[in-house]
């Protein structure tokens, strides 16, 4: 008989992390860490930019700017979330905007603390 519990954990810098352990009669107690909510949003707003930078001439300068290369192939783990300027936000967000994309708007000011831009 398998018994499953799931956790949260807030940790100082208010990152939840979240784990299962599942416990199988007879066997040993195995614990899975899972991601943090800041690791979680980091990489779904990684994929935001990346597949807008596949289409807009505009993001894509922006990031070669950014990450300091001319050119290229943008990879997804190319984009460096630390080193985004507002500008580069402000164009991603109207790009959203144009294509009604509201709920990976709500992600990118929540990732980027821009409270002032949702509603």
């Amino acid at each position: 008989m398998d018994q499953t519990s799931e956790y949260s954990v807030i940790d100082d810098s208010d990152d939840v992390i979240s784990m299962s352990s599942k416990h199988t009669i007879g066997s040993s107690k195995s614990i899975r860490f899972i991601k943090s909510h800041r690791q979680t949003e980091d990489t779904i707003v990684k994929k935001i930019i990346y597949y807008i930078g596949l289409f807009s001439h505009e993001v894509r300068n922006m990031l070669d700017k950014a990450n300091k290369k001319a050119g290229g192939e943008i990879k997804e783990e190319d984009v460096d979330l630390d080193k985004l300027t507002p500008e580069f936000v402000e164009v991603v967000l109207r790009i959203l905007e144009r294509y009604d994309l509201i709920k990976l708007c709500l992600i990118l000011c929540n990732r980027f603390h821009l409270n002032s831009k949702l509603g």
